[in-house]
């Protein structure tokens, strides 16, 4: 019996942390903190953890190179 799944790419996630999404993004963390204390970027509580969904960290990174053009 062989295990197919592990024949495949793993998935990429869904959702960040507040460290990944700022290295991410390319910002320090406070900084991502003020983003969302400002309500530039949304922000998801699951249960004590706040996440950042990649379609947010894609938003912002593609606000970001609007505003600068």
């Amino acid at each position: 019996m062989t295990n197919e799944a592990s024949d495949t790419e793993p998935l990429p996630p869904l959702a960040h942390s507040v460290g990944d999404a700022a290295r991410r993004i390319g910002v320090s963390r406070a900084y991502l903190f003020q983003l969302m204390a400002d309500g530039m970027v949304k922000r998801i509580k699951l249960g004590r953890r706040t996440l950042i969904t990649e379609a947010e960290c894609q938003r912002v990174i593609e606000s970001a190179a609007k505003e600068a053009a």
